[in-house]
């Protein structure tokens, strides 16, 4: 489905009242504007709680919190509060596999399936023979050959959560290492390289690459090598459920702000609350792991590409992600802002001249939402992080379309930092 940004914008307030609006506020009135739109967003799709962060030339200029971050006690959502991540947790792990391409211990070229022969598939399974020309880039642009729209297969979930443990005759959920295994037995869907087709289970491979070439832990490898060294602290990996919430994470709420039962992922619970029991994160460290708040991403994707000192990518390896080439049969081809046209681990959005606008990526599960979007032109990044999943499909959009206007109509840019004051 393609959208006009344009004609999804909500009409604004031709005058914005301030009055009780923060100090910073009153001196910067333009500000107040992103309050009415997270405000309209979450009426419209019946949000909970919600973080918006804006950067301008790598500095923070508005992050705020609305809403509740638990609905039960009345707790108010907080800036320091922390939410899922979901798919952005992708970028994270694209940043890190070209942080390895960048220090030359990996390369687009290599092939996955070469690190991972120790991986043995179940007894009596017959290997897909062209699982050893899959590369690295064609896990990072989602061009592997497994398609979970024919098959039904997303590794991520159940059934087959299910159908992998009991192949491999061990109880659910299949860690990383026990889903390669599974995915072993299965043939491709389409010729690596050959078509885009979203794939949570490629990404489930780059987090087992980054451990074979560095040698220690995923997440170990990503906290001390890249969010360590930014001085990001707020992001971490999470969990499912409820009793292994970090401190400061919020509680969630289903889809569009209603909970719903669902057959727990993990044995002998039952069912439980679908936000707390229908994904196992704890495996899904490098797909869907990593929480924090909407100013982190904010901070976090500035620094990827040195908006915001100091850059992770060399300019060689930024250009690699925006611009490398994709297959011309793609997931959500035409769409404005997920058609994966080019580029690597984000989506990029062109003009008709080919020119970059923007690149983004979202996530989505049960109980939460987040996006991110950097207007390039503008020097313009923003997130928002919600502890509910919006179904319209709209959302995203009409959500796209407003903040972006208004950001780039600002004229008042306040001239402080909000991460270092």
């Amino acid at each position: 489905m393609v959208f006009n940004l344009a004609i999804l914008i909500f009409p604004l307030l031709l005058s914005i009242a301030i009055s009780g609006l923060s100090e910073v506020q009153k001196d910067f009135p333009e500000m107040a504007r992103f309050d009415e739109i997270m405000k309209m967003l979450m009426q419209y799709s019946n949000v909970p709680g919600a973080q918006l962060a804006v950067a301008k030339g790598g500095q923070l200029k508005y992050f705020k919190a609305f809403g509740v971050a638990n609905r039960e006690n009345g707790e108010l959502l907080q800036t320091d509060n922390i939410m899922r991540y979901n798919s952005i947790s992708k970028v994270i792990t694209g940043t890190a596999i070209m942080k390895l391409i960048q220090e030359r211990k990996l390369s687009l070229n290599d092939k996955p399936f070469t690190f991972l022969q120790h991986l043995k598939p179940p007894k009596g399974a017959t290997v897909d023979s062209r699982l050893k020309n899959i590369t690295v880039q064609n896990l990072l642009q989602h061009t592997g050959g497994w398609d979970r729209t024919s098959t039904g297969i997303d590794i991520l979930s159940q059934p087959a959560t299910l159908y992998a443990a009991q192949a491999l005759d061990l109880p659910p959920p299949p860690s990383p290492e026990d889903a390669i295994r599974f995915m072993k037995a299965l043939p491709l869907d389409f010729e690596p390289g050959s078509a885009m087709e979203y794939s949570n289970f490629g990404y489930i491979v780059l987090g087992r690459v980054i451990e074979h070439v560095t040698g220690v832990a995923y997440g170990r490898y990503v906290e001390e090598n890249i969010l360590g060294p930014l001085g990001i602290r707020g992001i971490k990996l999470g969990h499912t459920q409820v009793q292994r919430r970090a401190e400061k994470e919020v509680m969630y709420y289903g889809r569009n702000g209603k909970d719903s039962l669902w057959v727990s992922i993990f044995p002998g619970e039952g069912f439980v609350n679908a936000s707390y029991g229908n994904l196992d994160y704890s495996s899904l460290d490098s797909v869907a792991g990593w929480i924090g708040s909407a100013g982190d991403i904010v901070r976090f994707v500035d620094h990827i590409d040195g908006l915001r000192q100091p850059a992770v990518l060399g300019e060689d390896m930024v250009y690699a992600m925006l611009n490398a080439g994709m297959p011309e049969k793609r997931y959500l081809k035409g769409d404005v802002l997920f058609d994966h046209s080019k580029g690597l681990f984000v989506f990029v959005s062109v003009d008709g001249e080919g020119k970059i606008r923007s690149f983004q990526h979202r996530g989505a599960a049960t109980g939460a939402h987040s996006f991110f979007m950097r207007l390039r032109e503008e020097n313009i990044t923003w997130a928002y992080v919600l502890n509910t999943w919006p179904l319209q499909d709209e959302f995203v959009y009409i959500a796209a379309g407003n903040i972006s206007e208004v950001a780039r109509g600002i004229q008042n840019w306040p001239d402080y930092d909000l991460t270092i004051v």
